[in-house]
């Protein structure tokens, strides 16, 4: 449905440079395009993201990448390397441990073959875990259909120590901000038609702050009550 030939192209540029520098079996594909492409063709996404599992290679892979000469903007403050093809579409580099037990797949996407891939689970944890308190539109979406195909996401996360309750409780505060302002509600209601949610995620993509603070309410709850 969706066309994710220039994120392709993307990946390729960061599997040569993982490969030149000798870390590409520490990394994995994650993040939102990772999960629309490889798993539920829910929404359209741009940045290609790359989470290593090791440390120090970030400034070696800056080098790799200015020798291939395929932008001239790579931002490198320190904790990421970004690489920015064009004004809606990057490449991201994150120095970041697994929070999941069974944080990657081995498997195959856009014609490339042996790539690590981070599970739903995981994508989802490092969602609220980093960005619980920006409330972005497509981490919502995700998250939503997350619980909707996983009931027990949030108590998962819990038990797993991969969460804290204070994550849930900083997610639950950015949700009632939003559902409680109409100006913010409408930007996520304006930001969910640019993304071209697939037809069957269109209600829950429509609802998706409403019902998600409803569930970590009760999550929460039942936390507390232990």
């Amino acid at each position: 449905m969706y066309d994710f030939t220039s994120q392709a192209k993307m990946l390729g540029y960061a599997i040569q440079a993982l490969k030149e520098v000798n870390v590409y079996e520490q990394a994995s594909f994650g993040g939102g395009t990772a999960l629309s492409a490889y798993y539920w063709n829910h929404r359209y996404s741009t940045d290609i993201d790359i989470f290593l599992a090791t440390s120090g290679s970030l400034a070696q892979l800056r080098a790799a990448i200015q020798k291939m000469n395929i932008c001239e903007d790579i931002r490198f403050p320190g904790n990421y390397l970004e690489v920015l093809i064009s004004d809606t579409e990057k490449i991201q580099f994150f120095e970041t441990r697994p929070r999941m037990p069974q944080g990657r797949i081995l498997t195959s996407i856009w014609g490339f073959d042996d790539i690590y891939i981070e599970g739903i689970e995981e994508i989802l944890v490092k969602k609220i875990y980093y960005r619980a308190h920006k409330g972005n539109t497509r981490d919502i979406f995700d998250i939503a259909i997350g619980l909707s195909k996983n009931p027990n996401f949030f108590q998962q996360c819990l038990s797993e120590e991969a969460l804290k309750q204070e994550h849930l409780e900083v997610f639950r505060h950015t949700l009632t901000q939003i559902v409680s302002n109409q100006d913010l509600l409408q930007i996520y209601q304006d930001e969910i038609a640019l993304m071209e949610p697939a037809v069957e995620y269109c209600a829950l993509a429509k609802n998706a702050p409403i019902s998600l603070l409803k569930e970590l309410e009760k999550s929460i709850f039942t936390q507390r009550v232990r």
